[in-house]
């Protein structure tokens, strides 16, 4: 993930001091952005540092509940999840890991981690991209993944469509996306919460 999109949520949504929690903090871009910008930081991965050894991620799968090393509460807690389907066999092949999982047990696992996280947050951050499948019609996880949020009262209070601003769409891709009467999907969506 761009480290701009995440500087952007922590200039918008903390102040210098603010705890910032990342639980699925994967190569640690978050962990490095909300230093750099004065915010303190606790983040884990169901792989720990595994990517990036030199910054403290933590060993921890956030599935099973808050990490009892982490702080209390937290300003913001920020998720960018693996997503589903989209990113099956990109870390490796475990069934309980979120990009293993079916769409169903994807959204059952989703909803216990929001369970968990809105106990402990003052205000929730989650990226994710939608899935376009072969029949050309699309899962859009941002709408369905707030369903937890709304079963415990907290609404939206931003939706932004983010560009993938490394991916552009060749000749081909547009001639296949024509054909087949698909859109090119290059964007993910940055929900914001609060209670």
């Amino acid at each position: 993930m761009p480290p701009q999109v995440v500087e952007n949520l922590l200039w918008f949504f903390t102040e210098p001091g603010d705890i910032v929690v990342d639980p699925v903090a994967g190569s640690g871009t978050t962990v490095d952005v909300a230093k750099a910008m004065g915010r303190r930081v606790w983040a884990s991965d169901i792989r720990g540092n595994h990517y990036s050894p030199h910054l403290p991620i933590h060993k921890h799968d956030i599935t099973t509940g808050w990490p009892d090393a982490a702080p209390g509460k937290a300003d913001l807690v920020f998720l960018d999840p693996p997503y589903w389907k989209q990113a099956s066999g990109r870390y490796s092949a475990e069934p309980n890991e979120l990009a293993e999982m079916d769409l169903a047990a994807f959204y059952d696992a989703w909803a216990q981690v929001i369970g968990i996280a809105v106990k402990r947050a003052k205000r929730i951050a989650y990226i994710i991209s939608p899935t376009q499948n072969e029949d050309g019609s699309v899962v859009d996880h941002a709408g369905d993944m707030f369903v937890p949020f709304s079963a415990a009262k907290w609404r939206v209070e931003r939706r932004v469509s983010v560009p993938y601003q490394t991916q552009q769409a060749t000749g081909q891709q547009v001639t296949w996306a024509r054909d087949k009467k698909l859109m090119l999907k290059l964007y993910r969506d940055l929900v914001v919460l609060a209670p």
